[in-house]
């Protein structure tokens, strides 16, 4: 129940569900009516259909609703199922439900795709049976693992199929033409969404595979720079090095001290410098060597 109102509350939406006009599940609980226009009826239609499967049915019914059906344009069809073999997609409802284009008027929650649904199968169940001919009922199953719900659609109510003498006394009805027109569409339908699948998984794959390589080269080139900037800075402490005629251990002190001598004869003010730009470079030379000390490079 709902705190305050004394009505019981939607296992989906949490609610308001009210007492009439709900879908009541097995357990007792019930769906508002928002609900369960958005659950596929095939969400529901088990015996012991549950809260969970209310849930797991207004999440597909809505996707279905915002992807599914804006993309559904149906290419063949036999009783109330359609069929869009482009997008691997099928429905099954009212022909009214259908605009002459394919598309569907209105959103549906019942549009599924045919890789979605395992065990697909059409079946021919009789009514009533005469001496040559048999009118019968042709179903659609089908299961979604995904969600472990079973579609069962009554595709046509009445089709008249001829009988076939099976040699015991006994007949057979023999499979409308149309219908097997119609599975091999749907055979093919699903095969095509699934060589769709594949193909995109490859460029997927591929794709990632660019980026992993393109990302390899990036980092080596770096890591070469790197190699390439440290080499240069170990050659231009050498040549400090050289210049300030230190090895590799030394203190500031003693930097310091080489500094001051080699600025004695290169300083700008003094007259006799040959190079005047000379100073600069034993400037450069001096604040590398300290860094290289501080830094611990050396």
């Amino acid at each position: 129940m709902r705190r305050g109102t004394g009505h019981p509350a939607c296992v989906v939406c949490n609610g308001e569900a009210g007492l009439i006009g709900t879908y009541r599940l097995p357990d007792g609980s019930r769906i508002c009516r928002s609900c369960r226009a958005v659950i596929p009826a095939s969400f529901l239609e088990e015996q012991y259909a549950t809260a969970e499967d209310a849930w797991n049915g207004a999440a597909y019914g809505k996707e279905s609703m915002k992807v599914l059906s804006p993309a559904f344009a149906a290419t063949a069809q036999y009783g109330r199922m359609f069929l869009d073999e482009r997008n691997g997609l099928f429905t099954v409802c009212d022909a009214t439900s259908i605009r002459k284009d394919g598309k569907l008027k209105a959103p549906s929650p019942g549009v599924y795709p045919c890789l979605a649904v395992t065990e697909a199968s059409f079946s021919i169940s009789p009514v009533s049976t005469g001496q040559r001919m048999a009118v019968c009922r042709i179903l659609f199953a089908g299961y979604m693992e995904r969600y472990n719900v079973h579609i069962r659609e009554t595709v046509r109510k009445s089709v008249s199929c001829l009988l076939i003498p099976d040699g015991d006394g006994r007949a057979a009805w023999q499979e409308p033409d149309d219908l097997s027109a119609f599975r091999s569409c749907y055979r093919q339908a699903a095969e095509t969404a699934w060589r769709r699948m594949q193909e995109a998984e490859r460029l997927r794959q591929e794709e990632e595979r660019t980026k992993w390589e393109q990302m390899r080269r990036e980092q080596e080139y770096r890591a070469y720079q790197q190699a390439q900037a440290a080499r240069r800075e170990e050659e231009d402490i050498r040549d400090a090095r050289i210049l300030f005629m230190l090895g590799e251990d030394y203190t500031e002190r003693e930097l310091r001290r080489q500094w001051v001598a080699l600025m004695r004869g290169f300083h700008p003010d003094n007259k006799h410098a040959s190079d005047p730009a000379y100073a600069q470079k034993i400037n450069d030379a001096y604040e590398l060597l300290l860094k290289a000390l501080k830094g611990g490079t050396v």
